[in-house]
C-alpha cells in the first residue's frame, strides 16, 4: 500500500528508531518492505516485518512475508449468518471471534 510506503518514508526521514513493524495487513507490509529496501534496511535482519490476512503473494516476497492468516471464508459466512439474525430478528453479535494462526517465514527473522 502506498500509505505504509509513505509512512515508513517519513519514519526514515524523521530518523524514527525502530526495530520492527506490524502492518494491518499484507498490503501494507509490501508498501512498507518496499520502502525499506530502497533505504537499504535488511529485512529481517536490520527490521523484523509482520502482515496480517496471509494473501498468497506474501509467501514469495524475498523475503518470504511472516503473517497472520485469517479463515476469510469463514469470516464471510458468519457475517451472512449475522446479518440474516439481524434481518428477521434484529439481533445480532456485537463481538464474533474466530481463530488465527501465526504463518511464520523469514520477514520476522524468527525461522
Amino acid at each position: 500500500r502506498k500509505e505504509a510506503y509513505e509512512a515508513v518514508n517519513l519514519w526514515l526521514q524523521q530518523n524514527v528508531e525502530f526495530d520492527a513493524i506490524f502492518a494491518c495487513d499484507d498490503f501494507s507490509a509490501i508498501g512498507a518492505l518496499s520502502a525499506l529496501n530502497q533505504a537499504g534496511i535488511r529485512v529481517p535482519e536490520d527490521v523484523a516485518l509482520v502482515g496480517f490476512d496471509d494473501l498468497e503473494i506474501s509467501r514469495y516476497l524475498p523475503p518470504p512475508l511472516t503473517t497472520v492468516a485469517i479463515p476469510i471464508e469463514e469470516i464471510g459466512r458468519i457475517a451472512v449468518q449475522q446479518l440474516l439474525r439481524l434481518i428477521h430478528t434484529g439481533k445480532a453479535d456485537l463481538v464474533t471471534e474466530v481463530e488465527t494462526k501465526l504463518v511464520i517465514r523469514r520477514s520476522c527473522g524468527c525461522e
